[in-house]
């Protein structure tokens, strides 16, 4: 089990990288197959991270999550919780018991369909009107 320290290293890492990944998918310019590529590369760093952030928190507060987790065998539980967060399907077999663990997963399970939501909002207003939203609408003349 690693510190909590690097536990804290490795959720920042994977945030920095998030925010690197999402600023060239949401950017101006035509869909691509690469930006397709990103907005999935960033809904699966957006599950890795509440899988690290499931993990401190049951590394500072052992017991904020009742199931079969085993932190002896890594990130592999955290995972899995996460991923079933994060889609919301939520199969019961982890339960967050702690405030702190209840919070994260509300959070994260609000985030899941938003971002869905949010990509595909933005994808589409850029492949039907690109530039539309620089430029205003011309008025009656």
């Amino acid at each position: 089990v690693a510190p909590p320290v690097i536990q804290v290293t490795g959720l920042v890492s994977f945030v920095l990288l998030l925010v690197v990944v999402l600023g060239q998918t949401f950017r101006e310019g035509p869909v691509t197959f690469h930006r397709i590529q990103g907005g999935i590369a960033a809904y699966l760093l957006l599950g890795l991270i509440w899988a690290e952030a499931f993990g401190l928190v049951e590394m500072l507060r052992p017991g904020a999550f009742s199931g079969p987790a085993d932190v002896t065998r890594g990130p592999r539980d955290w995972v899995y919780l996460s991923f079933i967060t994060l889609t919301t399907v939520g199969y019961g077999d982890f339960v967050p018991v702690h405030p702190a663990a209840r919070s994260l997963a509300i959070l994260e399970a609000v985030t899941g369909p938003l971002y869905v939501a949010i990509l595909l909002a933005r994808r589409v207003s850029l492949a039907v009107a690109p530039g539309a939203s620089r430029h205003p609408p011309a008025g009656p003349r």
